[in-house]
C-alpha cells in the first residue's frame, strides 16, 4: 500500500479546470462592478458568521468581506474573495464538510483572555482534543437541551458565543490542579533522606507501580546503586540525589492515593519534589549544558507532575526533557562503538519514555507537542526487562540490527506509519510472518511497554494529522481519510497483540491480567480520540450536503467511539471493588481516562443517543457509575472532586428535559457546616487549610518527628545544611566522606563506583 496522500478529487478537477493563460496584450473583460454595500437587514441567524463572531457584534445573515479579519471563511459566499478558478474548489469542500465536526468544527483559537488572572494562567491554552474541551462542548449541549425542553429562551439569541462562552471557559472545565501551589512553606535540608525502612518501601512501590510504565532509570543499575547509598551512607552527586528524590516523590504521592496503611505525612511527596529541584533545578543548574541525568531528573519531574494532576506545569517540564534529550541525539539510532549495546538500549528507553508522557500529555490539552512520528527514529524498546538484556535471546537482537529489525521494528504497526522502514520489509503483508517470533514470548512489562510505545506512535499520528491547528482548512474528505488511515494502522494494531496480551480475550482472563488492563485502557482512549470528530448532533439537512459514504463513515466512527467509551466505563471499578479502585492500572492518568468517557457518554446523551438509540438506558447506567467513582475518589482528591461537579451537573441539566432519574447520585456539594482540609495536592491536611495560590499562602508545613515520624534518626542528625547549603553533608562515616567524582557518574552506563572510602 502506497504510503502517498492521494490527491483529492477537488484539487485535481481544480488543476484540470484552470483556463489557459491569454496571450501577451490580449484585452481582457473586466466584469461589471457590484456594489460592497450590502443591503441592511434587520433579521437575526440562528448561528453568526465568523466575522461577527470576532467581532461580537449582531449578525444579520450577510456575509462581509474577509479581507480584514486575517481569516478565510469557509461559506460559499466567499466567492467575492476567491479567484474564480478556486470558487468551486471551495464549495467542494464547503459541501463535504459534516454539519458538526465534533471538536473540529472551529478554528483553533482563544475565546477568553489566557493572561487575565491565576486561574486562567494556570489553565492555559487548552485545544480541541483535551477533555476539557469536549467538557466545554457537553455543558453547552445540556445548558442547551435544558432551556429548550423547558421552554426558556436563549440568551444569546442563537449566537452561542458572545453568552456561553464566559460560562464555559476552560478555566472553568478545567478539573486539573495547577491553579494550587506546590512548594513547602519550612526550610528543607537538601540532603536528608528517609529512613531506610520506608526508603526501601518507596523504592519498591516505584519499581512496581511506575517503573513498568516509565523504565527511564536502568533499573540494576539504579538498584545497586541505592543498596550501596545506604549501607555506606556516602553522598553521591547531587542529580543522582534528585533521581532518587524523584522516585520517592512518585511513590509518596501513590502511598496517599492507595491509601497505604505505611504512608506518611500527606505532603511528603512535596519535600522530596522541593529537594530534587534544589539539587537540579535551582540557581545555574538550568542554565547548564545536560547530561542523561539531568534528562531522568526533568523526565521523572513530568511524570510526577502528571499523576499529580499538575498537567500545565507537567506540559512544560516535559518539553524541557524532551529538548535536553534530543540535544544528546538520544532520538537517533546510535552506531557509537564506545557505548555497549545494552547502554546504547537503556538510553533507547530514556527516550520512549519520555515519548509516552509527551503524547499523553498533548491528549490531555490539546496542545501540539514537541515531537512528531517524523523525529522518532530510535528504534522501538525491546521487549524484555532490563536484568534479561545481557541474556539469550536479548543479546542477539542488540548484536544484530537487521535481526532486530525483523523481529521487532518491521513487525510493528507504526513502523510504516513513521515511513521509517527498517530492514528490507516494505509490506504490510509481511507483518504477520514476523509477529511469530513475538508471539512465543512470556507476558512481561517490557513485551507490554513494546506495544504501549507502538499505540502511543499511532496516537502522535493522529495528533500530528488529525488534531493540528492547521487541520481545520482541510475539507472533510481529507480529514476522514487520515482518520480512515490511522484507524486501519490501529487495527493492526489490536490483530497483532499476542495471546497474552490481548484483553479481548476472555478464555485466559488472568494471564497478564495487570497489562492487559493498562493496555485496555490505552486502546480504547486512542478509539475515543479517533471518532470523537464525529461524534456530532444531526442535521435535516444533513442527507442533502453529504454523500452515502461520508454519512456512513461519521455514523461508524460515532459508534466506535461510544463504544470504546463504553468499554471504558467497564474497565472502571464499581463501588463493590471500591479498594481497586487505587490499584487500577495506569493511576497516574486514570482521571483523564475517566473524563474522557463521561464527556462521550453524557455527550451521546444530549443528542438523545441518536447514534445508539437503544443504549440510551445502558449509557445512563454507565454514566451514574463513573460519577460513583468520581465521587469516591474525591474524598482524597480535589480533582476528582472538580471532576465530579462538573460530570453531576451536566448529567442533572439533562436529568429533567430527558426524564432521567438521578435521585440514586450522592450530591458533591458539602452538606452544612461540612468542611475538608485539603493539601495542594488534594490530600487531607494535617491541620490548618490550603486555598490556591496568590489567594493566600500555604500554611507552615509540619515536619514529621526526626525520631519516631517519617524519617529515622539516622537521615536527621541535629545539624546539617538547610535550603540552598551544600556544606557539611549529613552522610559522613568517621569523616570520610565522599565526594562529587564518587556518584558522577551517569546511573545508566556500564559501571560504577568502584569504592566508597579510601
Amino acid at each position: 500500500m502506497s504510503n502517498e496522500a492521494p490527491v483529492t478529487s477537488a484539487l485535481a478537477a481544480s488543476l484540470g479546470a484552470r483556463p489557459p493563460l491569454p496571450p501577451p496584450h490580449a484585452k481582457i473583460a473586466i466584469p461589471r462592478q457590484r456594489s460592497n454595500v450590502a443591503q441592511k437587514h434587520s433579521r437575526r441567524v440562528p448561528r453568526a458568521c465568523e466575522s461577527c463572531r470576532i467581532r461580537k457584534t449582531k449578525c444579520s445573515g450577510d456575509t462581509p468581506l474577509e479581507s480584514d479579519s486575517g481569516y478565510v471563511s469557509n461559506d460559499v459566499s466567499s466567492e467575492r474573495t476567491l479567484p474564480a478558478d478556486k470558487f468551486q474548489e471551495a464549495a467542494d469542500e464547503q459541501a463535504s464538510e459534516p454539519s458538526s465536526v465534533g471538536s473540529l468544527d472551529a478554528l483553533d483559537k482563544v475565546e477568553y483572555d489566557v493572561n487575565l488572572n491565576n486561574q486562567s494562567r494556570a489553565t492555559g491554552y487548552i485545544g480541541k482534543g483535551s477533555e476539557i474541551t469536549w467538557m466545554q462542548r457537553v455543558q453547552k449541549e445540556t445548558e442547551q437541551r435544558r432551556r429548550s425542553q423547558s421552554g426558556l429562551p436563549d440568551p444569546s439569541g442563537g449566537d452561542e458565543d458572545n453568552t456561553t462562552s464566559h460560562v464555559f471557559a476552560p478555566p472553568e472545565m478545567n478539573y486539573h490542579l495547577d491553579d494550587f501551589d506546590i512548594g513547602v512553606s519550612e526550610p528543607v535540608q537538601m540532603y536528608w533522606v528517609p529512613s531506610r525502612p520506608l526508603a526501601d518501601k518507596l523504592f519498591e512501590t516505584y519499581l512496581r507501580v511506575a517503573h513498568p510504565y516509565f523504565p527511564i532509570i536502568n533499573r540494576p543499575l539504579f538498584c545497586d546503586q541505592y543498596g550501596r547509598f545506604f549501607d555506606s551512607f556516602a553522598l553521591p552527586g547531587d542529580k543522582w540525589m534528585a533521581i532518587l528524590n524523584m522516585v520517592f516523590a512518585i511513590a509518596a504521592n501513590y502511598a496517599h492515593v492507595a491509601q497505604l496503611e505505611w504512608r506518611g505525612n500527606p505532603q511528603d511527596h512535596l519535600l522530596y519534589l522541593t529537594r530534587a529541584r534544589m539539587l537540579s533545578m535551582s540557581g545555574d543548574e538550568v542554565f547548564r549544558h545536560p547530561d542523561l541525568q539531568q534528562v531522568q531528573v526533568e523526565g521523572l519531574m513530568a511524570f510526577y507532575l502528571v499523576s499529580t494532576d499538575q498537567i500545565h506545569r507537567a506540559w512544560r517540564i516535559s518539553a524541557l526533557a524532551i529538548r535536553s534529550a534530543i540535544s544528546l541525539g538520544i532520538n537517533l539510532k546510535s552506531s557509537n562503538q564506545m557505548i555497549s549495546n545494552v547502554s546504547k538500549e537503556i538510553r533507547n528507553r530514556v527516550w520512549w519514555s519520555l515519548i509516552a508522557t509527551e503524547n499523553k500529555l498533548g491528549l490531555m490539552t490539546g496542545r501540539p507537542t514537541c515531537i512528531s512520528v517524523s523525529m522518532c527514529i530510535a528504534p522501538l524498546p525491546l521487549p524484555f526487562e532490563e536484568n534479561n538484556l545481557q541474556e539469550q535471546p536479548a543479546t542477539s537482537l542488540l548484536n544484530d540490527p537487521g535481526l532486530r529489525d525483523k523481529h521487532v521494528n518491521n513487525a510493528m504497526a507504526s513502523s510504516y506509519l513513521r515511513k521509517t522502514h527498517f530492514g528490507n520489509s516494505n509490506n504490510e503483508r509481511d507483518i504477520p510472518s514476523t509477529l511469530e517470533w513475538l508471539h512465543r514470548l512470556p507476558v512481561s512489562p517490557g513485551l507490554y511497554f513494546l506495544y504501549s510505545c507502538d499505540l502511543t506512535m499511532l496516537m502522535q499520528g493522529l495528533l500530528d494529522r488529525v488534531y493540528a491547528a492547521n487541520a481545520v482548512h482541510q475539507p472533510w474528505r481529507n480529514l476522514k481519510d487520515r482518520i480512515g488511515e490511522i484507524q486501519a494502522r490501529v487495527d493492526l494494531w489490536i490483530s497483532s497483540l499476542p495471546r497474552g496480551l490481548d484483553f479481548t480475550r476472555t478464555d485466559d482472563a488472568d494471564q497478564g491480567s495487570d497489562e492487559k488492563r493498562r493496555l485496555a485502557f490505552q486502546y480504547y482512549s486512542a478509539r475515543i480520540m479517533l471518532g470523537r470528530p464525529c461524534l456530532c448532533r444531526h442535521h435535516k439537512n444533513d442527507a442533502q450536503k453529504h454523500s452515502n459514504e461520508e454519512q456512513a463513515f461519521t455514523q461508524a466512527m460515532a459508534v466506535s467511539t461510544i463504544e470504546s467509551a463504553v468499554q471504558m466505563a467497564h474497565l472502571i471499578p464499581d463501588e463493590s471493588d471500591a479498594g481497586l479502585s487505587a490499584e487500577v492500572r495506569p493511576w497516574w492518568c486514570l482521571l483523564h481516562y475517566v473524563m474522557q468517557t463521561l464527556t462521550v457518554i453524557i455527550l451521546e446523551l444530549s443528542f438523545s443517543s441518536v447514534h445508539m438509540p437503544k443504549e440510551e438506558g445502558n449509557l445512563l447506567q454507565l454514566a451514574k457509575k463513573c460519577i460513583r467513582w468520581l465521587a469516591r475518589t474525591s474524598k482524597h482528591s480535589v480533582a476528582s472532586h472538580r471532576a465530579w461537579q462538573l460530570c453531576d451537573s451536566a448529567l442533572r441539566r439533562l436529568a429533567e428535559p430527558l426524564g432521567f432519574d438521578v435521585s440514586d447520585l450522592p450530591s458533591p456539594h458539602y452538606e452544612p457546616g461540612q468542611h475538608v482540609h485539603l493539601d495542594p495536592l488534594g490530600f487531607p491536611a494535617m491541620e490548618g487549610h490550603v486555598t490556591a495560590v496568590d489567594d493566600n499562602p500555604i500554611p507552615e508545613f509540619i515536619m514529621a518527628d526526626p525520631v519516631e515520624g517519617s524519617y529515622g534518626p539516622l537521615s536527621m542528625p541535629p545539624a546539617g545544611p538547610s535550603v540552598g547549603s551544600r556544606t557539611n553533608p549529613p552522610f559522613s562515616a568517621a569523616g570520610h566522606g565522599v565526594g562529587e567524582g564518587s556518584f558522577a557518574h551517569d546511573p545508566i552506563s556500564e559501571s560504577f563506583v568502584e569504592f566508597f572510602f579510601p
